[in-house]
């Protein structure tokens, strides 16, 4: 079971929808209007001015299901306290807002908080951390009343605040600083930062038990967001280095580098390095020091990693785009346990919040909602990489303003699969700025073809490294590929990262007069085979069985069919997952066509190719007009009991001679 704590908009619950004498989950479709998603609780902190109250979002599912040491966290969050949760009372009450008669809000408004007692004076219930919330929160809580008293606790000393002496140069009595957070931004934390408990525990016992430690993740994905996210959570240091590094100097002075550090902090690194306090610094963008950029840095570093130079009051963790390993020049240190993508990536609960916070952003000016199915959708080529998670979410904004009003659930899956995405991908999302004027090289592209054709789910893959790691190494640390935080292995960074590749990849010019006719679609993709491409193809195997292997029919076959494919249509790769189908769909033609098409060769797994298509089939949720499956096969290997939708292609020994065999057809030879 997940909870969460995240922000978002003041949201209310009618008391047609909950009971809190029966549990209830969260509904299934989170499009429905704001009243359905949150359970809106007013809270005050003491010690602060009773204007500065503020209202917390309960979702259902953390109402029905979680206790108060959950709600206790997520109000933490909220205000933004710098002392650890579980110092924090948390109080029932109801104090009026608008009635400054009230005696209790006399008591807030005149008296010292620190000599109030909540209990006798405000008549306080203190909630017990192991109470379910729904014993102790009504679903619907009283307008315009203070329902929670925050009471952190009374000694300053125990805040893990800095002193007079420490680098925000704050006294044990200054406030504690309160951050606000833009409602949503590319880069870095917003509102709509959504957070599960056990996802949170990731990052806080690695960071307990890796005094210095590396999330390495692509551009994109949210580190920056986790860093500011830790440094509030920690009352720690936060320092982006973008902006530290001039290409046109090998290296940085060291008076350069301080100054950098003073202009963002007040103090330098030197500073921090030797701190007396506890202290948690986050240090994002790193790679921009990688190597010997900056190696005073990096000596101190390795100091700090010794039992000798070890500062048992400083815990860092840097965030960068790929690990130090990877750089053009060594850089001096080892860091062997760290955290990637995987942890970065939503859990699905997470992208539902997500969901219903993004849509709710729109849907007071909008009829906006994003369907169950596009939801999937979204979750299946994301694989719940945040980045593009938003991304998408906002241009299905831009174009479907009035969600399924005014259009069909179908046509909106069909965008996902469209040119106008990946186009708006590829040109404006910080997760593909690699994409900007890239041009492999033929080692290059013949790596990525490679890793196309053995990573095609969302699970970490061993390659084989000896003769292409100069190539792979430039993937990484672009963010094309990411890497396993364990032992090395591979995977792209999202399922629609191979989307975007394979059309860079396979793609060739357009036919002059492309069809618009399934049948003749097919055919003109046989005709345009390059004989000699096959012929001298590499991708064959040996001895009895040495005809051309699977994937070389599909890469052949792709590049012939973007060549023929219908105007304002495109056709895309393995698109399985954006139809929230278990199977990989070789290539589907979108707009109205919606055509599919499946490959094998010499007639392997025949029955299991034709299986996929029927009604319970693995392609069964695919919207499909039209399909065929395509099995090349040896001239010499005869057909039998041909099937419906089958195209049996017979090749001769040089490629220049294919027969089509159709059941209830006459051959045709090209």
């Amino acid at each position: 079971m997940e909870t969460y704590i995240y922000e978002a908009h003041n949201q209310n619950v009618s008391s047609n929808c909950l009971s809190p004498t029966r549990v209830q989950t969260l509904p299934s479709d989170l499009t429905y209007p704001k009243r359905y998603i949150y359970i809106m609780v007013l809270c005050l902190v003491l010690g602060e001015e009773v204007t500065d109250r503020f209202i917390f979002d309960i979702s259902v599912e953390m109402w029905t299901s979680m206790k108060i040491s959950h709600l206790r966290d997520g109000i933490k969050e909220k205000a933004s306290l710098s002392v650890p949760a579980h110092k924090i009372k948390l109080w029932k009450v109801a104090i009026p807002t608008k009635d400054m008669n009230d005696e209790k809000m006399k008591i807030l408004i005149n008296k010292s908080h620190e000599s109030i007692n909540v209990k006798e004076e405000l008549g306080g219930e203190l909630l017990d951390a192991e109470d379910s919330i729904s014993s102790k929160i009504e679903n619907v809580p009283a307008d315009n009343h203070i329902h929670i008293i925050v009471e952190p606790p009374s000694s300053p000393a125990t805040t893990g605040k800095r002193k007079a002496e420490n680098f925000y140069g704050r006294s044990q009595s200054d406030k504690r600083e309160k951050r606000e957070y833009p409602e949503e931004t590319s880069n870095g934390r917003d509102r709509f930062m959504v957070l599960s408990v056990e996802r949170k525990e990731i990052f806080t016992n690695y960071m307990e038990n890796n005094r210095i430690g590396l999330l390495r993740s692509p551009p994109s994905s949210g580190k920056s967001t986790i860093g500011e996210y830790f440094r509030d959570y920690y009352n720690g240091i936060y320092i982006s280095l973008s902006g530290i590094y001039d290409e046109r100097k090998p290296t940085i002075k060291r008076e350069e580098f301080d100054t950098f550090w003073k202009n963002k902090l007040d103090c330098t690194w030197e500073e921090i390095s030797n701190c007396t306090e506890k202290t948690y610094l986050f240090v994002d963008e790193v790679q921009f020091i990688y190597g010997n950029r900056a190696q005073y840095f990096w000596e101190k570093v390795k100091d700090l990693q010794s039992n000798d130079g070890c500062n048992k009051n400083l815990w860092i963790l840097f965030l960068g785009t790929y690990h130090p390993t990877l750089a053009d020049n060594p850089t001096p240190i080892q860091i062997t346990n760290t955290l990637g993508l995987n942890e970065l990536l939503l859990t699905r609960n997470e992208f539902n919040l997500l969901v219903a916070n993004i849509v709710q952003k729109y849907n007071d000016r909008s009829y906006f909602n994003i369907p169950n199915d596009v939801r999937d959708t979204i979750f299946n080529i994301t694989n719940g990489h945040p980045g593009l998670c938003r991304f998408i979410m906002n241009w299905l904004h831009d174009h479907f303003r009035e969600g399924t009003k005014s259009t069909s659930t179908a046509e909106i899956l069909r965008s996902l699969a469209s040119s106008s995405l990946r186009s708006s991908i590829v040109s404006t999302s910080r997760a593909f700025y690699w994409a900007d004027g890239w041009s492999p090289n033929e080692k290059e592209a013949d790596f990525i073809r490679t890793l196309l054709f053995i990573c095609r789910d969302n699970e970490f893959y061993p390659v084989d490294l000896d003769s292409n790691s100069g190539v792979a190494k430039k993937f990484i640390k672009s963010g094309i590929i990411a890497t396993d935080s364990t032992n090395g292995r591979m995977k792209f960074s999202a399922p629609i990262t191979r989307i975007v590749l394979s059309h860079r990849l396979f793609t060739s010019s357009l036919a002059n007069s492309p069809t618009t006719n399934f049948e003749d679609f097919l055919t003109r993709t046989i005709e345009r085979f390059c004989p000699t491409k096959l012929a001298n193809s590499l991708g064959k195997g040996k001895g009895n069985d040495s005809n051309l292997f699977e994937r070389t029919w599909l890469m052949e076959w792709y590049r012939s069919a973007t060549t023929v494919v219908p105007i304002g249509a495109t056709i895309s790769a393995d698109v399985g997952p954006v139809f929230n189908s278990k199977g990989f769909l070789d290539f589907y033609v979108n707009g109205n066509y919606s055509w599919g098409i499946e490959l094998l060769r010499e007639g392997d797994k025949l029955q299991e190719h034709a299986n996929r298509f029927l009604t319970n089939g693995i392609y069964s949720d695919i919207p499909l007009n039209q399909w065929a499956v395509l099995d090349f096969r040896c001239h010499s290997k005869e057909v039998r009991d041909p099937k419906h939708n089958f195209w049996y292609v017979c090749y001769s020994d040089d490629y220049r001679r294919f027969t089509i065999k159709r059941r209830g057809q006459a051959d045709k030879i090209l």
